[in-house]
């Protein structure tokens, strides 16, 4: 019922708004349209907001900031912690696997370690057997 009167009304002020035409001349005669709202004397036109609103009748501050809610346990919809779950796990498995990624590295560095110290002790043999200085003349 109140959307009905609603758009009653707006009917109304679209009818105000168009212009009549002359059925003899074809021109829009100009006295038959009547403005859509008669102003009170004080009162502002073109739809400016009232001053009271913005600029506060000291009954309510000019400005309340936001609440922020802390979400409790309860209010954390299940999908998304389903969802942070998973980021959880997916970075966990990522955790694990670097992990043995390094522990591979460093077995790697302490065999090439080993294969370092079996070259300097078969070279330091070569050096003691021939002679072999590792000097060069010019």
């Amino acid at each position: 019922m109140l959307l009905r009167m609603q758009l009653d009304k707006m009917m109304e002020k679209q009818e105000a708004l168009v212009p009549v035409t002359s059925k003899s001349t074809g021109r829009h005669s100009p006295e038959k349209v009547s403005s859509p709202r008669k102003y009170q004397r004080g009162e502002i036109p073109h739809s400016h907001p009232d001053r009271s609103t913005y600029l506060g009748d000291g009954k309510q501050p000019l400005y309340e900031p936001k609440l922020f809610i802390v979400p409790s346990s309860e209010n954390v919809s299940r999908s998304l912690l389903e969802e942070k779950e998973m980021e959880s796990l997916a970075k966990t498995e990522t955790i694990k696997i670097l992990n043995s990624k390094i522990k591979r590295l460093e077995q790697l560095l302490h065999l090439k370690e080993i294969r370092i110290e079996d070259l300097q002790t078969q070279l330091s043999q070569v050096q003691g057997m021939y002679y072999v200085t590792t000097k060069r003349y010019r």
